[in-house]
């Protein structure tokens, strides 16, 4: 009876080994793909890429930053059957946060400065003629736009990545932002009595560097009318975003007081 004893003890010290070695072995580590693992798991950290760039849009929207944006245009003007084409180039230098922003352009050498503020529920916008600010309008701050508009926009069904680069669905973009394009067309325009044929996003990529937006490349076209006067305008406007959340805009000296 001892020794049968003995021989249970024994068998239960071995089946509680292997019980033990059983487990350890099949103890299942978690190993994410896309935020799910092989065994269903969801990571709850986890936030899709498309979600992460809908946030980092998101913040552009509030925060402040820098930009500069090597400006191109090409523009075509057609009567009955002649036409001619011109193209201009422009450096512009951006300062902005929610409630500022302060501008350089540069073109063929000359600079042109801006500033625009909002005050209450009016946006007042300055300009500097001859090294003297004046106040050139003011406008309600639902009248008020600026090429900025062009990425207040809902990213989640726009845009695919593809080679580290997210590619806008430029046929639904031109959709969502035709109320911005047809603006920007009414400025260039810059004539009474403009009608506005066609305003299309030909190109709408966003480049994500460090966690933050470092390139929104736009390219547009519009095609306007003006007393049997056809206007085409190519527009590449490629913004080059740094300093996000830590630019201070400038606030220029001389502005006039009112």
């Amino acid at each position: 009876m001892k020794n049968f004893r003995k021989i249970l003890l024994v068998l239960v010290m071995v089946l509680s080994f292997v019980f033990v070695a059983s487990c350890d072995n099949n103890k299942h580590e978690h190993e994410y793909v896309d935020g799910k693992c092989e065994c269903g798991e969801t990571d709850p950290n986890y936030v899709a890429p498309i979600d992460q760039l809908a946030n980092q849009m998101e913040e552009l929207k509030t925060a402040s930053a820098t930009i500069n944006c090597p400006m191109a245009m090409e523009l075509k003007l057609t009567m009955g059957t002649e036409s001619q084409t011109q193209k201009m180039s422009a450096d512009m230098y951006i300062e902005l946060d929610p409630t500022s922003t302060y501008s350089i352009t540069t073109a063929e050498g000359e600079k042109q400065y801006t500033y625009a503020v909002t005050q209450g529920e009016y946006v007042k916008e300055y300009v500097k003629l001859e090294e003297e600010w004046i106040l050139a309008d003011t406008v309600s701050v639902n009248d008020y736009s600026s090429n900025i508009d062009l990425y207040d926009i809902d990213v989640k069904e726009s845009f695919t990545l593809v080679d580290g680069i997210w590619i806008g669905d430029t046929v639904l973009l031109s959709q969502v932002l035709k109320s911005s394009m047809d603006e920007i067309a009414t400025e260039l325009g810059g004539l009474d009595g403009v009608t506005i044929d066609e305003t299309t996003i030909k190109k709408y990529n966003i480049t994500v560097e460090n966690g933050k937006i470092s390139l929104i490349d736009i390219e547009m076209y519009m095609k306007m009318s003006y007393q049997g006067m056809i206007m085409e305008i190519s527009y590449a406007m490629p913004m080059n975003l740094s300093k996000i959340g830590e630019t201070t805009v400038t606030v220029p000296e001389g502005l006039p007081v009112e």
